[in-house]
């Protein structure tokens, strides 16, 4: 167990003669989501949006991302005072599976600017640095690390698990062992990171905790909400 999150890969793209979005806003207009075929990939594994060129600038991009991903994190305490954030480190592309599914995504989206670009297109990457298309492997596993970026989808982190299990912070109603009253109910409880947005999941694990919570004050039977079985 350990947090997740999407592994995300932004290649920004000098397309000449562009014409900028009219809104001013940078946003994705087309999403290409896509299976790799790849020996530890899954159905939907792959997901390349593009982001447009906004007014005063010549630069739109591709945010490349992981749908599927297996690299863990961590999440730790670091002080008894409240205030403190807690640590986290995604640890992305720890995991070789990983680095073979974003070597997969970013060569097809070099491949995407070859063939549906004009010709004199320029890849950059964040910090404004050109990039060669046909680097090799190695070259473009070390590019792949030094840009990979969280995507704001972070989960998992926080095991549930029957009594007993040394591992699991949360029975298996989301309670915190050792701490009267409190459960957690957000995407940190995920097992594994969904391959979507988080949103919906974690609405579905709210909606469940709060049946759980109205169950116990004895709300079910009142019929202020549905039993659950």
């Amino acid at each position: 167990m350990g947090v997740q999150d999407h592994s995300g890969f932004e290649i920004l793209l000098r397309v000449p003669d562009g014409t900028p979005a009219r809104s001013n806003r940078r946003r994705g207009n087309c999403t290409v989501r896509y299976s790799s075929g790849l020996p530890d990939g899954e159905f939907g594994d792959l997901l390349i949006t593009d982001v447009n060129v906004v007014a005063g600038s010549d630069v739109g991009d591709l945010l490349c991302k992981l749908a599927l991903d297996y690299s863990r994190g961590s999440v730790r305490i670091t002080t008894r005072d409240p205030s403190v954030p807690p640590t986290v480190d995604f640890n992305l592309l720890t995991d070789p599976r990983d680095i073979a599914l974003s070597r997969h995504c970013l060569r097809h989206a070099f491949e995407i600017v070859r063939a549906g670009f004009p010709a004199r297109t320029t890849i950059l990457d964040a910090a404004g640095r050109e990039v060669d298309p046909g680097m090799g492997t190695t070259e473009l596993d070390a590019w792949a690390a030094s840009i990979v970026r969280y995507t704001a989808h972070a989960a998992g982190g926080v095991a549930i698990g029957a009594d007993g299990d040394p591992n699991a912070s949360l029975d298996t109603e989301c309670r915190v062992r050792g701490v009267e009253g409190l459960r957690v109910a957000d995407a940190s409880v995920f097992p594994i990171i969904p391959m979507a947005n988080t949103h919906l999941p974690a609405i579905m694990v709210g909606e469940r905790v709060a049946d759980w919570i109205a169950r116990d004050r004895g709300l079910v039977a009142h019929g202020l909400v549905s039993a659950v079985a």
